[in-house]
């Protein structure tokens, strides 16, 4: 807020941006540290809040916004600028009702479904779908429409490890390594040789 409230005021008196430079000098180390050692969850570092924390970051930036719009629109209203002030003043309504209908939309929905239960109802979805394909191919084996929708074996493999590491990471859980077969290592040696051979 104080950056927002600087930045505006820095038309009238440039002479704020020393103090607002100051104060980000001040604050930057001690938030740095706070994220870093003193705002860690109980779950460990890789612990995802399922999106619980944005309706409190919206709330806190759509005031900060209408905050800067007022400053703004009394700046206009010092300058004897009253179109200027209405129209500030109009579009501060018009940000506190955006603000208010996408709390009214979003906020219950974050509370009530985290990433977490995402991770699951992801998985427990793919699984239902990859059950109705399996059921579906063997119904009927002649039929390539429905072959042409089968994972094929590697990509459902790898999506199967994707998922896991997805909600191990969701529940605050290292994720299991991935067992994707790697590519063998040739010496850079016998591969220069290979592409001559191929080119002569």
């Amino acid at each position: 807020m104080v950056v927002h409230v600087g930045v505006l005021f820095v038309c009238i008196s440039p002479l704020v941006v020393v103090f607002v430079l100051l104060w980000l000098l001040v604050v930057t180390p001690v938030w740095a540290f706070n994220f870093i050692y003193v705002l860690v969850p109980e779950q460990g570092d890789s612990f995802d809040s399922g999106g619980a924390f944005w309706p409190t970051a919206m709330e806190k930036q759509i005031f900060v916004l209408m905050a800067a719009q007022l400053v703004l629109a009394a700046i206009q209203a010092l300058n004897l600028c009253f179109i200027g002030m209405g129209l500030m003043l109009l579009l501060s309504a018009a940000t506190f009702f955006r603000g208010h209908r996408l709390m009214a939309k979003y906020k219950k929905l974050a509370s009530e479904l985290p990433l977490e239960k995402c991770g699951q109802a992801d998985l427990d979805l793919y699984r239902e779908v990859h059950e109705q394909v399996n059921t579906a191919d063997d119904a009927s084996n002649s039929s390539s429409r429905e072959r042409e929708h089968t994972t094929p074996p590697g990509l459902r493999r790898i999506l199967d490890a994707a998922v896991k590491s997805y909600g191990a990471l969701a529940r605050g859980q290292r994720p299991p390594a991935m067992e994707v077969r790697e590519r063998p290592m040739v010496p850079l040696e016998t591969e220069a040789q290979n592409n001559s051979e191929r080119q002569g």
